[in-house]
């Protein structure tokens, strides 16, 4: 069996996982590259909406925190396919070579870049500052009824 090529004579390595194709997509179109209507991409987009709720609310929210979301969102959705491809193989050692996979390896390179993006952004829950004009109203604009007779 031939080891796989390199770079170095100009043939691609072939990848089996998946994973290269799927990174290559989301740093080339970011999170545009999920179809928003899939299982994937609502999930993707309940989990980026919890995350900025989390932070503080939509206002709160820096450009340099928009982008690292959006990172964070790109290593979730690779971590979570290859989580996916993982735990659907009958074994994750190679016998031949006594070795893992390396898509375990990869797998834990991903999990360690998210958990450092995450730690950026803090860990700790924001409570998103209200102003006077958000306790008067029930969040649709209309005043609280018990705001006023007060």
């Amino acid at each position: 069996m031939k080891p796989a090529a390199t770079a170095q004579n100009g043939k691609r390595e072939y990848r089996k996982t998946g994973l290269f194709t799927l990174r290559h997509a989301l740093m080339d179109l970011g999170s545009r590259a999920i179809d928003g209507r899939s299982s994937v991409g609502v999930a993707l987009r309940r989990w980026k909406t919890d995350l900025i709720r989390d932070l503080g609310g939509e206002d709160s929210i820096s450009t340099q925190q928009d982008t690292l979301i959006e990172l964070a969102a790109r290593s979730k959705i690779m971590l979570d396919s290859v989580d996916n491809w993982i735990l659907s193989q009958p074994t994750l050692i190679n016998a031949r070579k006594k070795t893992i996979f390396a898509v375990v390896q990869q797998r834990q390179t991903i999990a360690d870049g998210l958990t450092r993006t995450l730690k950026d952004l803090g860990l700790a829950r924001r409570v998103k500052q209200q102003t006077l004009d958000d306790l008067l109203t029930d969040g649709n604009g209309a005043a609280d009824e018990g705001a006023e007779g007060k």
